[in-house]
């Protein structure tokens, strides 16, 4: 006995509805995790401000991609004054400077082939 057409549209229509259930309980999940990273995200910026006051509120708002490019630059560029520097030169440098600041100050220096 071979299904009629309305049968199998039901079948389909049904097989879709559970689809859709299903797809649903997922996205449902998802926006509870969202808003739990959400408040997460909200915790750690407050504790930033909390830590380290303008300049950690300044850097929450240059670091958002969320802010327009204009807000961006100029939370950046408050921020400058209160960044800290980075170190000049690479770490293998230090010792060479070592060396050079001894020959300076009248460390005993070979020529070479001595």
């Amino acid at each position: 006995m071979a299904e009629s057409d309305l049968d199998l549209a039901m079948k389909v229509l049904a097989d879709q509805r559970a689809v859709i259930d299903m797809r649903d309980a997922t996205i449902a999940k998802l926006d509870t995790q969202i808003a739990q990273l959400k408040v997460q995200v909200a915790d750690l910026e407050k504790a930033l401000c909390e830590q380290f006051g303008a300049h950690g509120v300044l850097v929450t708002q240059y670091c958002n991609p969320k802010l327009s490019d204009t807000a961006r630059r100029q939370a950046a560029a408050a921020a400058i004054g209160y960044e800290k520097a980075k170190p000049h030169g690479p770490a293998t440098a230090q010792p060479r400077f070592r060396a050079l600041s001894a020959s300076r100050n009248g460390a005993a220096c070979k020529a070479p082939g001595r």
